[in-house]
């Protein structure tokens, strides 16, 4: 009896000891871009950059210079793009948690630069231009006279 107690004590004591190779082996081998504090520290950074830049400058963005806002607003939306990618490639070390919070504020950010990017950069209003009747009357008459003659020359080329 006092030798099988001794065994599982043994085989125990064994285990628990693979267990703790196991874990130094996993933190030597972690990256530091893998740690869940690095990986929040620098979203919230990221993410802190991107709402600085679209508070200070989409006041500076003139209503005239629509080049510079479609570029600036174009650049705010790349940088929002790489943050999702960045979140994304970080999911497996981050809790369901931290990564639904992400993703919220991640859409609300964007939502932000969407309702800034309609408010400095007024969409096109939609206009039809302008025809001549008498040449689209004349070219009508030209392509129905066109298909006729195919069709004739074909039905020619059946028989």
């Amino acid at each position: 009896m006092a030798d099988v107690r001794e065994r599982l004590d043994k085989r125990n004591e064994e285990r628990l000891a693979a267990i703790e190779r196991r874990k130094a082996d996993k933190k030597s081998n972690e990256q530091p871009t893998e740690t869940i504090e690095y990986i929040k520290s620098t979203f919230a950074k990221e993410k802190g950059a991107i709402e600085e830049q679209l508070g200070k400058r989409a006041e500076l963005i003139e209503a005239g210079n629509k080049m510079k806002a479609v570029e600036f607003f174009d650049c705010l939306s790349d940088k929002c793009q790489k943050l999702q990618k960045f979140l994304a490639d970080s999911t497996m070390f981050l809790p369901s948690r931290d990564i639904q919070v992400s993703q919220d504020s991640l859409k609300v950010l964007q939502q932000e630069i969407n309702e800034k990017r309609e408010e400095y950069i007024p969409k096109k209003k939609f206009a039809f231009k302008a025809r001549k009747k008498e040449s689209s009357v004349k070219e009508v008459r030209t392509r129905s006279l066109n298909k006729k003659t195919v069709r004739k020359e074909k039905c020619c080329l059946l028989f």
